[in-house]
């Protein structure tokens, strides 16, 4: 099935231990945003909770994104290394913002189309749709390669 609202899964293979991703990552995130002259928010990338065999972060950001990537993401250790399972997706207020507007514009285009008794009315919603959708998915991809460069950096350091 193809998904509609913009989410992504990941799988990280590393040579690192589960403790020693465990620690990076909790290193780098914290519970809540930090201002700008804070010394130590130079170190943090994240926002959100790490548990030492899940995590649920987000990039740091100073401004509002709407498209930011949640991660939620699962380790597990191998006798080699650390498998990092993520899966990404929207805010959920993000969601239902997003849900609610998709809808919103179908059945005003559905409502519109019945009452001229055009079905070439109900085109210029569909169109609409897909273009929001289009514009959700273009910025949550980009959102979504901001957010896996931190976490290599994170990873790597």
């Amino acid at each position: 099935m193809i998904p509609i609202l913009p989410n992504s899964s990941r799988t990280i293979v590393t040579i690192l231990e589960l403790s020693e991703v465990y620690d990076r990552l909790r290193s780098a995130t914290t519970k809540q945003a930090l201002t700008q002259n804070s010394i130590s928010a130079r170190k943090i990338a994240f926002v959100g909770t790490i548990q030492p065999d899940r995590f649920t972060i987000s990039l740091k950001v100073t401004r509002p994104n709407n498209f930011l990537p949640v991660v939620r993401g699962r380790l597990e250790s191998t006798h080699s290394g650390c498998l990092i399972f993520m899966k990404l997706g929207l805010f959920p207020s993000t969601r239902t913002y997003l849900i609610f507007w998709l809808l919103f514009v179908l059945v005003a285009g559905l409502i519109v189309s019945r009452q001229y008794e055009s079905h070439l009315l109900l085109a210029a919603p569909l169109l609409l749709d897909l273009i929001i959708l289009w514009i959700a998915w273009t910025n949550f991809n980009m959102q979504l390669r901001f957010t896996m460069r931190a976490l290599d950096e994170v990873l790597e350091a």
